[in-house]
């Protein structure tokens, strides 16, 4: 997901600013790791996994601690 949102440029670089150490530092990482092999190797949808990072890289919340499992 990390992969996802920095290659399409989704992070919110004003909160990664404030928030975030180090990001620099490991976006290297990120820059040529193939995210669709990765996501085809855990046999899921690749436009799904894409849009749920667009989703939680867009949202101001995409979790909720008061959520029960």
């Amino acid at each position: 997901m990390i992969a996802i949102i920095l290659q399409q440029g989704w992070e919110n670089s004003d909160y990664v600013g404030k928030h975030v150490g180090q990001l620099d530092a490991i976006r290297p990482w990120f820059t040529e790791f193939d995210a669709k092999a990765a996501v085809d190797l855990c046999e899921l949808d690749f436009e799904q996994v894409r849009e749920v990072c667009r989703l939680f890289a867009s949202r101001n919340s995409s979790l909720h601690s008061t959520w029960e499992f």
